[in-house]
């Protein structure tokens, strides 16, 4: 070409005749179990400004002043993103991002009189649920110094927009596609007259989730801005159907300059919208732990299923009362129907038979104390406590008043809402912990699979549990009543955990139907009362709607 036509494309370069224009690449789809998008691309404009065609100061202020005049806006703040967006001077400076259709018409007419500005058209991110799916998908952001510098060996560039957080970050390079472009040839007025080379862009990687979205968006809306969680599980291979986050942000607020306000005014809210709770925050679980101590109780042989203690509304030890939640008490009663009410008292007697040592064991075993595995970021491990850990941390030694909060999950241990949902799972399909995932398939490649890890519990034990579970709900009497559905029968544990000087928070984790669970849930309310009157309603609605849609 050197040879053959070299003196052609000298005096193109000569006559700066030569444009280059970016073709963006379509961002992949994301798409919910049934195919349904959850986010997507739609067109935008974005209008930028031809460096090589203004010749001078005074004729840059001339093209900035009559664009300030059709967009309302200051000299100074386009000024300021052109010099901000400057690469080169044969490279499109974006100087207004997302105008309107209408606004985009009207300056393509003032190009007649403005050579040096044009309207590129853009993909621009849609989320079509907003705050109902953001926790998990994330958000869009231009590319900051320290991104760029990890990762500019692997295509990146100046400017470019890629994924901040969730599901749009940990994904980016399969989503955001390969970008292509034009060499054109221009006339002296700046129109074109040739296309000297094009590279078509490839658009990015569709990517297929577990969830449903039409269960998802419901069980945001159940929230109704409360703080809190609810994750839905397939209990046999850990597909999550859905996990909500509450509160919650709109991602489209990173794609305006209106909404930085919001972003600045939200990173300082203290009701934190921008954390996932489902796997990133920690709490006391409360009776909803209960499960794991019956596990323990009944494994080691402990007790028995007739195994019976009296409660009469307290226990005392060392001059102190650990109070049942239910003042006049229960009288006699055994494990199962100890799970039916939810009696402290019946697992403080279990507690002192099985120690602290036979708690942390089971604790463990049952999936808590680690991260599941689930393929977002930022999971948090939770905790289990024991006697070395309080005496190298605390300096205190391990005392028996220790081990009867820890019975129902009060005291040092923290579980994630996630971690909770894969306990209750591990007794729904009889003794499996399962590895949660979202991520179903990329492109055409099938991603997820099932992980399943079996935990050395006997049958007669979770025989024995999944029955007080089932009578919670199902029978008259039980803390967890309020989860039942009409026409199948639904198993939980509710739980309600003490909050030093605040409202408890309040747990429901449960299954459904009891005999053949096809869904597992945890419903979590921070600071939201007594789990069986606020958790275990949202529970049923859940469970309903799966019920009507034939998923139960």
């Amino acid at each position: 070409m050197q040879i053959i036509r070299g003196g052609y494309y000298y005096n193109l370069s000569q006559n700066n005749r030569i444009r280059l224009v970016s073709l963006e690449a379509t961002r992949g789809n994301i798409i919910d179990v049934k195919g349904k998008p959850i986010a997507d691309s739609v067109v935008s404009y974005n209008l930028v400004v031809r460096p090589s065609e203004l010749r001078n100061k005074k004729e840059k202020l001339r093209v900035l002043s009559n664009l300030s005049l059709a967009l309302g806006v200051s000299v100074n703040s386009l000024e300021a993103a052109y010099k901000k967006n400057y690469i080169g001077p044969f490279t499109d400076v974006v100087i207004a991002k997302n105008i309107s259709r209408d606004m985009a018409f009207k300056l393509e007419q003032m190009n007649l009189d403005l050579p040096q500005i044009a309207v590129r058209a853009k993909p621009q991110r849609r989320y079509i649920y907003k705050e109902a799916t953001a926790s998990i998908l994330g958000y869009l952001g231009e590319i900051d110094r320290e991104q760029l510098t990890l990762l500019k060996d692997y295509g990146y560039r100046r400017q470019d927009i890629i994924g901040k957080t969730g599901l749009e970050k940990s994904l980016d390079m399969v989503l955001r596609g390969e970008d292509g472009g034009m060499q054109i040839e221009v006339n002296n007025r700046g129109y074109q007259v040739g296309v000297l080379s094009n590279q078509s862009p490839n658009a990015g990687e569709d990517v297929r989730l577990t969830i449903d979205v039409d269960i998802q968006d419901l069980a945001y809306k159940l929230l109704n801005g409360r703080k809190g969680a609810v994750v839905v599980l397939n209990p046999n291979d850990g597909r999550v159907i859905a996990m909500v986050s509450s509160p919650s942000f709109d991602p489209h607020i990173f794609n305006t300059k209106e909404g930085i306000e919001t972003v600045r005014s939200l990173l300082s809210d203290e009701s934190m919208p921008f954390l996932n709770r489902a796997i990133q925050s920690q709490y006391p679980p409360g009776s909803i732990f209960k499960i794991v101590t019956s596990a323990a109780g009944l494994e080691s042989k402990k007790i028995t299923a007739e195994t019976e203690f009296n409660c009469p509304g307290f226990y005392s030890l060392g001059g102190r009362r650990f109070n049942c939640a239910e003042a006049e008490g229960h009288g006699n009663l055994n494990i199962k129907d100890a799970l039916k009410h939810s009696c402290n008292v019946f697992f403080f007697n279990l507690s002192l038979r099985v120690r602290q040592e036979l708690l942390t064991v089971y604790s463990y075993m049952f999936g808590l104390g680690r991260t599941t595995g689930i393929d977002l970021a930022g999971e948090a491990d939770g905790f289990v406590p024991d006697k070395n850990w309080k005496r190298r941390i605390l300096n205190e030694n391990w005392y028996e008043g220790d081990t009867l909060n820890f019975s129902i999950g009060q005291g040092y241990v923290l579980v994630t809402p996630l971690q909770a949902v894969v306990m209750v799972s591990a007794v729904a399909n009889n003794g499996k912990i399962v590895k949660p995932y979202i991520i179903e398939s990329i492109g055409a490649k099938k991603i997820g699979n099932t992980r399943l890890r079996n935990i050395q519990i006997s049958q007669k034990t979770l025989d024995i549990i999944r029955d007080g579970l089932k009578r919670a709900v199902e029978s008259q009497g039980g803390t967890g009543v309020l989860a039942r559905v009409d026409g199948i029968s639904v198993s939980g544990k509710t739980g309600t955990a003490q909050v030093r000087g605040q409202t408890s928070h309040a747990w429901f984790v449960g299954y459904a139907p009891s005999e053949n669970p096809k869904a597992a849930i945890v419903v979590f309310l921070e600071n939201g009362g007594y789990g069986g009157e606020t958790s275990a309603p949202v529970a049923s609605e859940i469970f309903k709607k799966m019920k009507l849609m034939g998923m139960l």
